[in-house]
C-alpha cells in the first residue's frame, strides 16, 4: 500500500464525517429554536423495514423530534396521521400493499398542513416526479447522509414556523 496515498484518502474521509458531524450539531442548534412556547415538530414513520424504522425513531427524537406514532403499514399510516396530526410523516416508498407515493396522494389531500417526506432507496426520476406530483414536500434517498433527512426537517421547522404554524 502507498503510505503517500492512505493519508489523503483518511484525511477526507475524516473531513467528511466531520462536516456531517456539523450539519448534524447545526441541526440540534436549530431544535432549540422550535417555535413558540418550543413545541417540537412531530412526526410520524412509515416504514416496513422495522430495523430501519427504529433506527429513525431514534435518530430524530435524538435530534428534538418528536416521533409520535410508527408503523410498517401503507394502511395503518392514513389512521395514524387522522388520529395523531403529526406534522410531518416520513414515508418509505415500497409499503406492501401500497406505496409512499399514493400514501403522499391520500395524506396530502386529507390533511393540507400535513407535511410528507419520500424516504427511498430508488429515487428513480419517475419515482421523485410522481411523489412531488402526489403532494411530498422532498424525496429523500435513504443511502445519502443523515443529515439530508434533518436538513429537510429543519426546513420544515422553519416553514411552519414562518407561517405561525409551530
Amino acid at each position: 500500500m502507498d503510505e503517500g496515498g492512505a493519508p489523503g484518502i483518511l484525511q477526507k474521509e475524516d473531513a467528511s464525517r466531520a462536516k456531517e458531524r456539523i450539519d448534524l450539531e447545526s441541526f440540534a442548534l436549530d431544535a432549540q429554536h422550535m417555535g413558540p412556547g418550543g413545541s417540537a415538530l412531530t412526526c410520524l414513520v412509515v416504514n416496513n423495514n422495522r430495523t430501519l424504522r427504529a433506527a429513525l425513531m431514534d435518530m430524530l427524537e435524538a435530534h428534538g423530534i418528536q416521533v409520535v406514532g410508527a408503523t410498517g403499514s401503507g394502511d395503518r399510516a392514513l389512521g395514524l396521521v387522522e388520529r395523531l396530526s403529526p406534522d410531518v410523516v416520513i414515508v418509505d416508498q415500497r409499503l406492501g400493499t401500497t406505496t409512499g407515493t399514493k400514501l403522499s396522494a391520500a395524506i396530502t389531500a386529507l390533511h393540507p398542513d400535513c407535511q410528507v417526506i419520500l424516504y427511498t432507496s430508488e429515487p428513480t426520476r419517475a419515482t421523485v416526479e410522481a411523489a412531488l406530483a402526489a403532494g411530498a414536500r422532498e424525496v429523500i434517498q435513504k443511502e445519502a447522509s443523515p443529515a439530508n433527512l434533518l436538513e429537510c426537517l429543519s426546513r420544515i421547522r422553519r416553514s411552519r414556523r414562518d407561517q405561525g404554524l409551530a
